[in-house]
């Protein structure tokens, strides 16, 4: 097993051009450790080979931000276009697209120029249609932010 998975990283990209990515093998090692694990629970083998793989780490990538030049430069080219406003709110609340969408009135504050606050507590988000009551294979719904921290 360690072996396949080895392969799968270095070279196996239909297009020839390098292996799978860290993420990919982890969920190849576990679709094929829980059908290997119901193997074991069947007694068809005594051992699952996959309990004994190292997997790859993942490449964490850095988040890069806006400098205070960036985002005076973003706010300038903003400055009368449609999206103005929503840019403006995630620049300087760290909302997330989700968030933003899912604000309603409710939630929104404007007492004063020196008072005035929002509150996150529903996000919108894409979900797979598994009954096909919808005409798509997705909809858009309300749920919870992504983590409780989010509800801010």
């Amino acid at each position: 097993m360690q072996v396949f998975f080895n392969e799968k990283l270095k070279n196996s990209k239909l297009n020839g051009s390098g292996g799978l990515s860290p993420q990919t093998i982890k969920n190849m090692h576990d679709m094929i450790h829980r059908a290997l694990n119901k193997a074991v629970h069947l007694e068809m083998i005594t051992k699952n080979p996959t309990d004994f793989v190292t997997l790859p780490k993942r490449k964490k990538s850095e988040m890069r931000y806006l400098t205070l030049d960036e985002q005076k430069l973003l706010q300038d080219a903003l400055k009368g276009e449609r999206l103005e406003m929503p840019v403006l709110l995630a620049l300087y609340t760290g909302m997330r697209q989700g968030e933003m969408f899912g604000l309603k009135w409710a939630y929104v504050h404007l007492e004063s120029k020196d008072h005035a606050w929002l509150k996150v507590v529903q996000a919108v988000n894409r979900f797979s249609d598994r009954t096909g009551e919808y005409s798509q294979k997705t909809f858009l719904g309300l749920c919870d932010p992504k983590t409780p921290h989010s509800i801010r």
